[in-house]
């Protein structure tokens, strides 16, 4: 039997490996009519499962009227487990989370598969198990489907799991309990810092609060001036370089988040030399400014690094020189009142898009120079601590991952 490489020293009893079935009897969701929605009893979703570490009564975003009967049938209490049915990709194929609400009961809906708790385990445990690399990677490699990626009850009931008496599950789950306090400490002080930041932005971008000179007289009053007036531009149109093994980053409308680039993810490569080629009216420079006019629409980041290449639906922006630093530039853009103008001039259904021309001549609010390297001192100030904050979560987030590989067979 296989050993955890990391254990509490206390601890010396073999673990056992078990199935899924001996601890949980499963079931699919619950299909209701649409007016039956907004009221009535908790109704757990698959997003509920995604985006919290355990799912409780209060968190639970939507409800839904049912009878007595119907709740019996499809209920969920304290340590029952919640499973994504059905996904985009295969990596999401049957994520899990566990129901720790002593207090109240709930429902679940059609795309979730519930266990509902029969066998002797601690929920806490549990909940971290099903997380688990050797877990998940049997769960996704039994998964089925091509377009949607679906996991059924029998899937489940025969995933292999491993376990230790239920004083040692106890021990782990209070270990990683707090570990997990650490992390949503760090979200909740990051959010706080955010929100903060988007006040303060908005107060300087309204005017409300307004910098002085060292001699403490105004500056002089704000302008009003097209992107175009004011900007030199590449609108990066046309054949994406080939991808390659190596060579220059490429970033994609996907890897721009708000604020930020996301190094991180769609982790792709294009020759240097092919983008030379194709792309010859400009390379990006560190502090340029970039904006994602598609899928999605409005993203703002600024250029950090030299080895990056830029893909289609991006427009980068350079700040020309003595009217606007792209310090400032960056900031504008993320503006409140900017993206407000984007979004109306934007068009499409279900994906929104702006065509370069019409970007090019949407105006930003232009404050002298000075005043300009102000503001953009004390937001990119906020922007040093929230990364700060960010870190440490990482830090922590790869602390637990760590745990899970060494403490779960």
């Amino acid at each position: 039997m296989a050993k955890p490489k990391l254990r509490f020293l206390e601890f010396t009893d073999e673990w056992e490996e078990k199935q899924l079935k001996d601890f949980m009897v499963f079931k699919n969701g619950l299909n209701a009519d649409k007016d039956k929605f907004g009221s009535g009893i908790k109704f757990i979703s698959v997003m509920d499962i995604l985006n919290n570490p355990f799912i409780t009564y209060d968190i639970i975003r939507e409800k839904v009227d049912v009878d007595e009967k119907t709740l019996d049938n499809y209920s969920v209490t304290y340590g029952d487990v919640l499973f994504q049915r059905s996904s985009e990709t295969r990596e999401d194929a049957g994520k899990s989370n566990v129901y720790l609400d002593k207090e109240n009961t709930a429902t679940f809906g059609g795309f979730v598969i519930r266990g509902k708790k029969t066998g002797n385990y601690s929920p806490e445990f549990m909940n971290s198990l099903l997380k688990s690399q050797r877990v998940r990677k049997e769960i996704t490699s039994k998964s089925q489907g091509a377009q949607h990626i679906n996991v059924g009850q029998e899937t489940l009931e025969n995933v292999s799991v491993t376990l230790p008496t239920i004083k040692e599950q106890e021990r782990i789950a209070e270990l990683l309990s707090s570990i997990d306090d650490a992390i949503q400490l760090q979200e909740e002080e990051t959010a706080a810092l955010e929100e903060q930041k988007k006040g303060v932005m908005q107060k300087l971008f309204n005017r409300e609060v307004r910098f002085k000179a060292d001699d403490g007289s105004e500056y002089p009053e704000w302008e009003k001036k097209k992107l175009i007036d004011v900007c030199k531009y590449v609108d990066y149109r046309g054949k994406t370089p080939e991808k390659t093994d190596g060579g220059v980053f490429l970033v994609t409308a996907k890897n721009v988040r708000q604020g930020y680039i996301d190094y991180d993810i769609s982790q792709e490569y294009v020759s240097e030399y092919k983008y030379d080629e194709i792309m010859h009216r400009g390379k990006p420079k560190i502090g340029d400014v970039i904006i994602t006019t598609e899928a999605p629409c409005g993203f703002v980041a600024q250029i950090d690094r030299e080895d990056i290449a830029l893909a289609q639906r991006i427009i980068k922006y350079r700040g020309k020189e003595k009217i606007v630093y792209n310090a400032y530039l960056k900031y504008a853009l993320l503006s409140e009142e900017f993206q407000k103008m984007l979004l109306q001039k934007s068009t499409g259904g279900t994906v929104k898009g702006i065509k370069g021309s019409v970007l090019h001549t949407l105006k930003i609010k232009l404050p002298c120079l000075v005043e300009q390297q102000k503001i953009a001192d004390c937001l990119s100030a906020y922007d040093e601590v929230i990364q700060i904050k960010k870190d440490k979560l990482e830090v922590w987030k790869k602390i637990k991952k760590g745990l899970l590989q060494q403490m779960f067979v």
